[in-house]
């Protein structure tokens, strides 16, 4: 089984600096929040967001999977506004090879999120 795998940027066309990131991130983590201009997905099925918490999706609706995003502002990647805006990110989780189910994992992290700041 594949390892999910993104590599983000600070800047566009993949240059800067960069981390790696395995797994759903609630916060994305300095120096990357708030300053991704690019990213590559290696391997997985992915949805970000503006904020940490998974708060505000940046592209309702929108998952994208494995392929080179140069500039997060391309319409094939998140769309106008979202440049150097990314603070958390969702790893899809897949039930086959060949299907998923992102309404269901968002619904989970989010009912999950709900929970914990009922507890706070």
């Amino acid at each position: 089984m594949a390892i999910p795998h993104i590599v983000l940027y600070s800047d566009a066309n993949f240059m800067g600096d960069h981390t790696h990131v395995f797994e759903s991130m609630s916060y994305v983590g300095d120096p990357f929040n708030d300053a991704t201009s690019s990213f590559v997905i290696l391997e997985g099925q992915w949805t970000f967001f503006f904020d940490s918490n998974w708060q505000t999706p940046m592209a309702v609706g929108r998952v994208l999977g494995p392929g080179r995003y140069k500039f997060i502002e391309d319409e094939t990647c998140l769309g106008a506004g979202t440049n150097d805006r990314l603070s958390s990110s969702v790893r899809l989780r897949t039930r086959s090879r060949f299907s998923f189910e992102p309404a269901g994992e968002l619904t989970r992290l989010l009912a999950r999120r709900r929970a914990y700041r009922r507890m706070r």
